[in-house]
This record gives structure tokens, sequence and C-alpha cells, in this order.
């Protein structure tokens, strides 16, 4: 990562996911290109939620038996997608022999510790700038 990527990363990361911050002002607070990322990321959590709802739907559950899934639909999105990233990430760091930076280390932990959007855009954020987002 060239060291002007960096920076940008730490400034956005403190902004996104800063607790006290309303999400109407992290949304104010981002450049075109974070708003694009936050776009494309509310778009792959809509995707997963619209596949984990028909998966839902296509489980045949014994009539009278609630669904073992107390998460609600969009907590499962978030974490699906956090899944996916993570394994993007791992097979990158197995081609490279790279370690896991603190940055990214920070945003993984920010996420699972209050899971959202604006969590999971850093994250998302760090494996765009490697080039490892396909969407």
């Amino acid at each position: 990562m060239d060291s002007e990527s960096r920076p940008r990363f730490l400034l956005f990361f403190r902004t996104v996911s800063t607790p006290d911050n309303s999400h109407s002002s992290d949304r104010r607070r981002l450049s075109r290109s974070e708003r694009s990322l936050l776009e494309r990321l509310r778009t792959r959590l809509d995707a997963t939620q619209r596949a984990l709802q028909r998966r839902d739907a296509d489980s045949s559950l014994p009539p009278g038996a609630a669904p073992a899934r107390p998460e609600s639909l969009e907590l499962r999105a978030l974490k699906v997608v956090y899944g996916k990233l993570g394994r993007s990430h791992r097979r990158y760091r197995e081609r490279t022999g790279e370690r896991v930076p603190a940055p990214l280390q920070a945003a993984a932990r920010a996420f699972r510790q209050e899971p959202s959007v604006f969590t999971l855009v850093p994250v998302a954020g760090y494996l765009e700038d490697l080039g490892l987002l396909k969407w």
C-alpha cells in the first residue's frame, strides 16, 4: 500500500466508525469515493438479504417450529458480507505472505464490536485499496 492511500484510510476509519456520530453526519463527511463504496456496500448487503430471505423461505421447518436464527436479517447479511471480505483477504495474504495490518485489524475489531454498514465500510475500503473488491 502506498503512503498516499494509508492516511486516507486512517482518516476514513476515524470518521466512519466513531460511535457518537449519527448516520446522517457520517454520510455527509464521506468523500465521493467513500460514498460510492458505501452505496456499493449497501447494494451488496441488500442482495445478501434477499438471498437469505430466499434461503429461509426454501428451508422446510416442521409446522410450528421457530427458526433457529434469532439475529435480524440485516445483522445476518452484515456477517455474511464481512465473512466474504475476510475470506478474500485471507486468500490475498496466502498469495502474498503479508500479515494483517494494524489498521485492518482495528477496522475488523470495530465491526465485530458494533456490526453496522458504517463499521463495515473501513474493512471494505481497505480491501478496495488492495484491488480485492469485485463489486
